[in-house]
């Protein structure tokens, strides 16, 4: 899914003189690897995921001295009872951009995030999840901001619906 944004600057004329950054953001996930065990009574199964992030510079204008801040999201089944949603877990990161030429692509890969599935052996039932066999959590979606002196120039959130269950702030 891509997000191409383009933001003018509202404050004072030299700024808009300036011209507007636009940047085209694309993320797409990617399981790095995956492991299979027996653990007691279960197999279970462990993905460790990463988004592939690209953003290319539309501005007509080389940029230097921005930053990615992401947030990730995974649903977490494994701490799920029958009587509760999934709660979303996330994990943080940043990666600076130096310099970013005019239609020029930075890429980059998050942070690895680990994704557990276990399935329990004939038989056997998790009680506190409605009696299920399985327990599998999700990687659910990613949120990043560009900044550039400490100002937010450009956002992909990645499901949109992202925003309305999720705040951006700092752990």
């Amino acid at each position: 899914m891509a997000a191409a944004l383009m933001l003018v600057p509202s404050t004072g004329m030299a700024q808009q003189a300036e011209g507007a950054i636009t940047l085209d953001i694309r993320a797409e996930k990617r399981c790095l690897d995956k492991e299979k065990k027996s653990e007691h009574n279960a197999m279970v199964t462990t993905e460790k995921w990463v988004y592939e992030v690209a953003i290319k510079n539309g501005s007509f204008r080389d940029l230097a001295g921005l930053s990615v801040e992401y947030r990730m999201f995974m649903k977490d089944d494994s701490v799920r009872t029958k009587s509760t949603k999934i709660p979303l877990r996330k994990k943080e990161g940043t990666t600076p951009i130096e310099a970013l030429a005019n239609l020029a692509v930075f890429k980059f890969q998050t942070e690895v995030m680990e994704i557990e599935t276990s399935m329990l052996d004939s038989g056997w039932v998790y009680k506190d999840k409605g009696n299920k066999r399985k327990s599998k959590d999700s990687l659910y979606g990613i949120w990043l901001r560009v900044m550039k002196d400490e100002k937010m120039v450009a956002e992909y959130v990645n499901p949109p619906t992202l925003k309305d269950k999720e705040k951006w702030q700092a752990e």
